[in-house]
């Protein structure tokens, strides 16, 4: 009885162990997903003061509000450090790159909050 509980305990820490590591694995293509899925959220809704609140750069912030879709592909692993992740990104439609940061409120269960984006490179297409 000892032996079959003994084996079943390993064999739950070992999946939770798993599960963990594929949860922090997973956390930078959920956090550009999160950004392509708010960005492309406040666009269909015409909801521009979204974007406004954390776009820092007229020339993004304007060249967003112009489509009606965009494609967002982190270009590098996080930058940031601690709870601030930091991507460099680029946007379909867009010549340059955008930097991209996200406080991370819970990697494990993929909580995140858009803090900013910010223009890295020339933006004219």
């Amino acid at each position: 009885m000892k032996n079959g509980f003994n084996v079943m305990l390993v064999f739950l820490i070992g999946l939770l162990v798993l599960i963990t590591i594929f949860q922090w694995v997973m956390s930078d293509k959920s956090m550009e997903t999160y950004t392509q899925n708010y960005i492309n959220t406040a666009l269909t809704d015409k909801k521009y003061s979204r974007l406004k609140n954390i776009v820092r750069d007229k020339e993004v912030y304007n060249k967003l509000k112009t489509q009606k879709k965009i494609t967002l592909k982190f270009t590098a692993d996080n930058q940031g450090a601690g709870r601030i992740a930091y991507f460099p990104a680029k946007v379909s439609g867009f010549k340059g790159n955008i930097g991209v940061d996200i406080n991370m409120k819970s990697i494990l269960l993929h909580q995140y909050k858009l803090i900013r984006i910010t223009n890295l490179g020339n933006m004219t297409s």
